[in-house]
C-alpha cells in the first residue's frame, strides 16, 4: 500500500512537475509511524536520485525516454530502492507487484534484475554521482569555491531544529522535556534558544508542547536572517513575504512582544498559516496583511524591513530535492525581475537610515549578487558586514562584497543574506 501511494505521488510529479500536496496529505492521513517514514523515503529519495536513476535506466533501456510515464515512474521507484538500503528481492517483487499488465510486469522485472547485475560496472560522471542536473552542477562549480560542500549537501539528511519560544517557555523547560522524552539534542553554541534534534523517532509537530506554542520548528539559516535584522522593542518592522511565519514569530520574540510587526503575504492560505502560528505562539504585536509586496502601500514608514524574497529555492534541495529537477537560468532571471520590483517598492516605505535585510534560499547569483549590485546603482544603500557573527558560529560562507552565501552542512542550509542601511531619497 505504501509503495502504491508513492507510485501515484511520483507519477503525478513526473507528469506535472509539482508534488501534489493533496495526495501527500491524503496518504499521511491513511498511514502511521514507520509507514509515513517509508513513504517519505520512497518519494523524496526517488526525486533526490532521479538524475542518477535516469542515467542507469538510459543505459539499460535504449528507448527509456519513450517509455509510458507509468512505466518510467515504476522503474525509477524500483531502482531507487535497489540503490538504497532495501533488500534486492523485496525491492524487485514489491515494485513488480504494482504493475497489472503481465507484459509490463515481465519488462520491469527484467530491467530491475539486469540493474542488480550491472550496477557496479557503470562509470558515473561527476554530476551523476551527486545526482545533480548537468547545467546546475556546472553553474555551482564555476561560481562557488565551496562547490563540493554544496554538491554533498544535496544528498545529505538535514537535522531538524526547534526554536524555543521564550515568550511562553524557556530553554530549561524545553531541555528537560526533551530529556524526559529521550529525544537526543544539541545546542548550537551562540544560539542558545535553537536546539538541533538528533533523534528521528518523534514527529515534533504532533506533541503537546508544539500545540501549546512552546517551540517552533525552524531552519537555522532562516533564524539568522531575523537575528541579523536585530529589531528593538520600539521598532516598527515589516516582514515581507512572511509565510509561514517563522521569521515573523522570531522577530516578535526578539522584540519581546513589543513594538509593531506588519506581516505581509500575497497568498491567503499561506497568510492564514501565519495567523495560526502567531496565535499558537502567543504573539500580540503582529498584524497580518494580504497584499503583493511589490505594490503594497502604507501611510507610514518602517524602522526595519526583512525581505526573505520569493526565489528559485535551489538551496532547499536537501529537503525539497525536486527543485533541482526544474532549476534553470530563465526562471532565475524571472525571479530577479520580481525581486527588483519588490525592493523598489519597499525602499519607498523605509525610514532614512532604516535597516533592510535581504535573504533568499537560492544559489543563483542573478537573484542575489546581481540584485545587490543593481541596488547600489539605483538607491542610496550602505552594506553592513556581519562576518564576525558567522565566524563565531563556525559557519562557512562566501562573501560577494554585499552579502554572504552560507555554505550548507547537516544543520545550516544554503542561504544568502545581505544587510544594508538606506540613506533616503
Amino acid at each position: 500500500m505504501v509503495r502504491l501511494y508513492a507510485f501515484n505521488i511520483l507519477k503525478y510529479y513526473y507528469k506535472r512537475g509539482t508534488l501534489s500536496q493533496n495526495d501527500l496529505s491524503q496518504a499521511y492521513s491513511m498511514l502511521e509511524g514507520k509507514d509515513i517514514s517509508l513513504l517519505n523515503n520512497l518519494v523524496y529519495g526517488t526525486l533526490r536520485y532521479t538524475v542518477k536513476i535516469d542515467f542507469y535506466l538510459n543505459h539499460l533501456i535504449k528507448n527509456f525516454k519513450s517509455q509510458p510515464p507509468a512505466s518510467k515512474t515504476i522503474l525509477r521507484l524500483g531502482v531507487y530502492q535497489l540503490l538504497s538500503n532495501f533488500e534486492d528481492y523485496a525491492a524487485v517483487n514489491e515494485t513488480v507487484n504494482l504493475v497489472k499488465n503481465k507484459k509490463t510486469r515481465n519488462f520491469v522485472n527484467a530491467v530491475l534484475r539486469n540493474f542488480i547485475r550491472q550496477k557496479n560496472s557503470f562509470k558515473l560522471p561527476k554530476n551523476v554521482e551527486y545526482s545533480i542536473p548537468f547545467d546546475f552542477f556546472n553553474y555551482i562549480k564555476k561560481n562557488f569555491r565551496h562547490n563540493e560542500e554544496i554538491f554533498i549537501s544535496h544528498l545529505m539528511k538535514r537535522k531538524k531544529c526547534i526554536r524555543v519560544n521564550t515568550l511562553l517557555s524557556s530553554n530549561e523547560n524545553i531541555s528537560e522535556w526533551l530529556k524526559n522524552n529521550e529525544i537526543n539534542y544539541s545546542i548550537i553554541e551562540g544560539l542558545n534558544d535553537l536546539f538541533v534534534i538528533n533523534s528521528e523517532h518523534i514527529r515534533l509537530e504532533n506533541t503537546s508542547l508544539y500545540d501549546k506554542g512552546f517551540f517552533y520548528i525552524q531552519n537555522p539559516s532562516s533564524y539568522l536572517a531575523s537575528k541579523i535584522l536585530n529589531p528593538i522593542n520600539e521598532d516598527t518592522v515589516l516582514d515581507a513575504c512572511s509565510a509561514p511565519g517563522g521569521k515573523t514569530s522570531h522577530l516578535s520574540q526578539i522584540m519581546k512582544n513589543k513594538g509593531k510587526i506588519i506581516s505581509v503575504d500575497n497568498d491567503i492560505i499561506r497568510l492564514e498559516i501565519v495567523q495560526k502560528n502567531v496565535k499558537r505562539l502567543g504573539i500580540k504585536n503582529v498584524d497580518t496583511v494580504l497584499a503583493d509586496v511589490s505594490t503594497v502601500e502604507f501611510d507610514f514608514k518602517f524602522d526595519k524591513i526583512l525581505l526573505d524574497a520569493t526565489c528559485s529555492a535551489t538551496a532547499t534541495s536537501p529537503v525539497h530535492p525536486e527543485v533541482l529537477l526544474r532549476a534553470n537560468i530563465k526562471d532565475s532571471l524571472n525571479y530577479q525581475s520580481i525581486q527588483r520590483k519588490i525592493l523598489s517598492n519597499l525602499f519607498k516605505h523605509i525610514k532614512k537610515n532604516g535597516i533592510l535585510v535581504y535573504s533568499t534560499c537560492t544559489y543563483y547569483k542573478m537573484e542575489n549578487t546581481e540584485n545587490m549590485r543593481w541596488l547600489t546603482s539605483n538607491f542610496d544603500v550602505e552594506f553592513i558586514k556581519f562576518d564576525s557573527l558567522l565566524n563565531s558560529l563556525n559557519i562557512e560562507y562566501e562573501f560577494d562584497g554585499f552579502g554572504y552565501y552560507l555554505i550548507p552542512n547537516d544543520v545550516f542550509s544554503g542561504f544568502y543574506i545581505s544587510k544594508m542601511k538606506f540613506g533616503g531619497f
